[in-house]
């Protein structure tokens, strides 16, 4: 009844799904199961949003394998889809350390993560419209990465893909130094 497909369940669940082998040929399955774009979301309204969403939203570091499977299923859909707070792939990929390092209590940042820097590289060379983009609180991808991590590697990474970025204030009037 909620439009939920097995991809949408598998997406939310952390860690559900074995080692990163075993998980990617479990979304290698239910990505060629499901051959509609991965981007669509039954309800918009749903916890989590659409499946790359939901991936990169749950606990955990991103399987970068199992983010461009998704990418490549739906090229024109996947790397550019919104959530509700008009959040892209990326955006969510660049607050991912500061959530899951508060969660878990984890001195170590997740931007940080080589998995995770695989992951921002391949999302910015997908979709580079992306670091352009601001949520609906005017965040773009700059603002939100400088609020979660040190690493001037990763910093520089995104802000290469949109360096106006760095002059560009959000609705609270920062700019990506106030963070």
């Amino acid at each position: 009844k909620s439009g939920l497909t097995p991809l949408h369940v598998a997406s939310r669940r952390p860690n559900s799904c074995g080692t990163p082998d075993t998980a990617y040929a479990i979304f290698k399955l239910l990505v060629d199961a499901y051959p509609v774009p991965l981007g669509v979301c039954p309800e918009m309204k749903q916890d989590g949003g659409p499946p790359l969403i939901a991936y990169l939203k749950r606990r955990g570091i991103p399987n970068p394998r199992i983010v461009q499977l998704m990418c490549e299923a739906s090229p024109d859909v996947a790397p550019c889809t919104l959530d509700k707070d008009k959040n892209t792939p990326l955006h969510i990929a660049v607050q991912k350390s500061i959530i899951e390092a508060l969660a878990e209590d984890n001195l170590e940042n997740l931007a940080d993560s080589p998995e995770n820097v695989r992951v921002l590289r391949l999302l910015l060379q997908l979709y580079p419209e992306a670091a352009k983009m601001g949520n609906v609180n005017s965040s773009l991808p700059l603002h939100i990465i400088c609020a979660n991590t040190t690493n001037v590697d990763v910093v520089k990474m995104v802000y290469e893909a949109y360096p106006t970025a760095a002059r560009i204030a959000d609705n609270m009037g920062r700019t990506c130094l106030h963070h």
